[in-house]
């Protein structure tokens, strides 16, 4: 068990004032937000997490460039100042291009607003970064990785058991395939280009009672009921004329001792 969970931390930046914040902007209620949280902002920790040292490197400079001054006391609703495209930008960055389905699935599992998943991703974002970074203070992707390794049993154990594994952002980086859990019904929607070996029972042709099939089934008896019919009439042929002569032979003689009816 981790000493520090990067999930936890996170959550526990979204104090309440930023919770009224989003409860206004989405206009859901105070236990949505809450709930919807509690899902989004593993799933963006995960998404980090599966990114390699260049990517990972890359997302930190684009975050440290789109949220000035990161601090406990940041406001992290979203679509405030002029961070709207920027913010927008780093989340499909983060998510990858399957963010659409990603929130369309939260969505479903939550039964709120794709909107308002979205805004909730997008405030989930910051509060991932300043938890990584130690507050915008510590930038170094090495670092950030050791911990995201290290919390991933963690995070992974915080995503709802209906998504299973989520796979973000294959596309664009395919070597990740290879070290992908198996394909589950979550995966097909977030990445339908994540692909696993099909089992033996996968690969074996199930047995349907088709009309073709039954056809061909019937076919194949009619020629083996076929192929004993001409046998037996054979040996009826060849034993059934033998008798028959001798038979005949037999009432020959007899006839001659017979005496005739007047």
């Amino acid at each position: 068990m981790i000493e520090n969970s990067l999930v936890n931390a996170a959550r526990g930046i979204f104090q309440e004032t930023t919770l009224t914040s989003l409860t206004h902007i989405t206009k859901e209620s105070p236990e949505s937000i809450d709930r919807g949280l509690a899902v989004v902002i593993p799933v963006t920790l995960l998404a980090l997490q599966r990114k390699d040292l260049s990517d990972l490197h890359k997302l930190l400079m684009q975050a440290k460039a789109t949220y000035d001054g990161l601090s406990p006391d940041a406001d992290f609703a979203p679509f405030a100042g002029s961070k709207t495209e920027a913010t927008k930008q780093l989340l499909e960055d983060v998510i990858g291009d399957r963010r659409l389905d990603v929130q369309q699935t939260v969505s479903n599992y939550l039964n709120i607003p794709a909107d308002t998943v979205y805004v909730l991703l997008s405030a989930s974002l910051p509060a991932a970064f300043s938890v990584l970074t130690r507050f915008g203070q510590d930038w170094d992707e090495t670092r950030v990785k050791d911990m995201l390794q290290a919390n991933e049993p963690d995070i992974v154990s915080k995503i709802p058991a209906e998504f299973g594994p989520l796979v973000t952002d294959t596309h664009r980086d395919p070597a990740m395939h290879a070290g992908v859990p198996p394909v589950t019904a979550a995966d097909a929607i977030i990445d339908p280009t994540h692909t696993s070996p099909s089992s033996s029972s996968e690969m074996a042709e199930p047995h349907i009672h088709t009309k073709e099939s039954v056809k061909k089934s019937r076919s194949g008896a009619g020629i083996w009921w076929l192929l004993i019919l001409i046998a037996l009439v054979g040996l009826w042929l060849y034993f059934g004329k033998g008798c028959t002569a001798q038979s005949t032979t037999s009432d020959a003689r007899d006839t001659t001792s017979m005496p005739l009816v007047q």
